[in-house]
């Protein structure tokens, strides 16, 4: 299934087989390139991205993901450019790869921002809490630790993370948080 990167679109899902949204005409193959393949998070009411599991058709086998800007009030648009510019950048062990930052133009001429970046393996802590269930004076010492040096990493770009809490946090099979 290839879905429909217009936000707006009342039917996003479209055959594998078409190149343009059945519903809004919008070009389904991202940037020549990205396939969207699966919701990871819809925007809901309030949140002003959306975020996709894509195919990459020049490096299908690493596993990626799309971020897109839905909203165009010049805050959103300037927080999701410092990120793009953070992810893209720079490199630590703690932060996603970004690999890409470009612009999609829906049928109707609607411009939206997009983040390509690297899919994370693992759960966020909110779901491995659930599923695991409370972690002791330790394991909490050492996400901290983690927790700490990924923010200091991000503060000394000049950037403050605004939306800390476990499910904004991923944990690779490492053990790594993200």
């Amino acid at each position: 299934m290839n879905i429909c990167i217009n936000p707006w679109c009342k039917k996003r899902e479209n055959l594998d087989e078409v190149e343009r949204c059945q519903n809004c005409d919008t070009q389904l193959l991202i940037n020549n390139r990205y396939r969207l393949i699966k919701y990871l998070c819809d925007r809901g009411e309030t949140a002003a991205t959306e975020l996709f599991e894509i195919e990459d058709l020049q490096d299908p086998q690493t596993p990626k993901v799309l971020k897109v800007l839905t909203n165009n009030e010049p805050k959103s648009v300037n927080l999701f450019q410092r990120e793009q510019d953070i992810l893209i950048r720079h490199r630590h062990e703690g932060i996603p790869k970004g690999e890409a930052a470009f612009s999609v133009f829906t049928s109707q001429g609607e411009e939206f921002p997009c983040l390509v970046m690297e899919k994370i393996a693992g759960h966020n802590l909110e779901q491995w809490l659930k599923e695991q269930g409370a972690i002791n004076q330790k394991q909490a010492c050492q996400w901290l630790e983690q927790i700490v040096k990924i923010l200091d990493f991000i503060h000394q770009q000049g950037v403050l993370h605004r939306d800390i809490k476990p499910s904004n946090i991923m944990r690779r099979p490492s053990a790594q948080l993200v």
